[in-house]
């Protein structure tokens, strides 16, 4: 589990999930934070009681929210063709990997380590888990949001790949994203290919072995 530094955020902040009465607060801080626009279905999405999303709100001492984290949590075989192969399958059973859908601290609010706590907040969730199935918490970083590229590389977040023209704002410009991506509980990236020429090798090897070991057996004797 990757270790964080302790947050410096307020002693009157808490961090609660979204609940139904906050589409409208959370689509307000979304705009505040983002350049692009969601729909209001998604905030109705994400703030039902059985959402299926994981959300947390970081609020003020007055209720107000200061930030927001929502991600989704998925099996790693049903990955968008963009985001597949983040994570190596070694088993029958695919893992699940999470999705950082939106992270966003009102302007007011940021340099207080409240970003960091949110992200905190998933790992911890993920970690804590008793089966543990979820190996990889990826997301995509605007290729010119260095703020953003730089709190996550800080996190242990590696970039995997850069999507061409993955986005699509307001004023008709569709830019580049990176797709960055932290493993956790025991996940790992898949292999590249001279990785599974050499895994190959290594089990015909054994294969091998354990061929010469038995025939050695039959040879002597009895």
């Amino acid at each position: 589990l990757i270790k964080l530094p302790p947050s410096r955020c307020m002693d009157a902040m808490h961090v609660r999930r979204l609940v139904p009465g906050d589409e409208a607060d959370a689509q307000l801080l979304h705009e505040e934070c983002f350049p692009v626009r969601y729909p209001a279905s998604y905030f109705q999405s994400i703030c039902r009681e059985e959402s299926g999303f994981f959300t947390r709100v970081a609020c003020g001492a007055e209720g107000h929210m200061m930030a927001v984290i929502v991600a989704r949590i998925t099996c790693a075989k049903s990955l968008p063709p963009e985001d597949s192969s983040i994570v190596a399958i070694s088993s029958s059973t695919p893992p699940d990997v999470a999705y950082i859908l939106t992270l966003g601290v009102r302007a007011g609010d940021r340099r207080r380590g409240l970003g960091q706590l949110l992200v905190r907040e998933l790992i911890k969730h993920l970690c804590d888990s008793p089966r543990k199935t979820c190996q990889a918490i990826y997301l995509h970083v605007y290729v010119e949001n260095m703020t953003a590229i730089k709190f996550y590389d800080k996190l242990g977040f590696l970039t995997l790949r850069r999507l061409r023209q993955y986005y699509t704002f307001e004023d008709g410009t569709e830019p580049d994203a990176f797709l960055c991506v932290l493993y956790i509980n025991g996940g790992r990236p898949p292999l590249q290919l001279w990785e599974m020429v050499v895994e190959c090798a290594s089990e015909v090897a054994q294969w091998l072995r354990g061929c010469l070991c038995s025939s050695e057996r039959d040879s002597k004797p009895q």
